[in-house]
């Protein structure tokens, strides 16, 4: 594992952090520009003037939707840390032999225990 895969791990929250903020700016910009598009409207009398503002607030509208749905998806598929933990470390544990050894182990751990238990209630009703 190199020092630069662990760095990366780590920011994995900064990174969903800033993908959230960018949603968020994203969709008050939307909502600004809808805003300013139905104000100018009203502002202009000039036919000519008022449709160069139109279209350059619905590109701006477009681009920024675009923007919205690219951090959506980013915010989805990036896992968290705790997430891409799992992801690393679960089938390296599946497939670790001592780590399959365990519910044997642990069942004879119990079987004696149980026993030992037993032993002391039999022993404990006798007297």
């Amino acid at each position: 594992m190199s020092y630069t895969f662990i760095y990366l791990f780590t920011r994995l929250e900064s990174f969903n952090s800033l993908i959230r903020n960018l949603i968020i700016i994203s969709i008050l910009s939307i909502i600004g520009l809808i805003i300013f598009f139905f104000l100018e409207q009203d502002s202009y009398v000039d036919g000519e003037i008022k449709n160069i503002y139109s279209s350059k607030i619905i590109v701006w509208i477009k681009k920024i939707a675009v923007l919205l749905i690219l951090c959506t998806i980013f915010s989805v598929t990036i896992p968290t840390t705790k997430e891409a933990a799992v992801i690393y470390l679960l089938p390296k544990v599946i497939k670790n032999e001592q780590c399959q050894q365990i519910p044997t182990n642990f069942v004879k751990f119990l079987n004696l225990k149980m026993e030992k238990w037993l032993n002391e209630q039999i022993g404990e009703e006798n007297l």
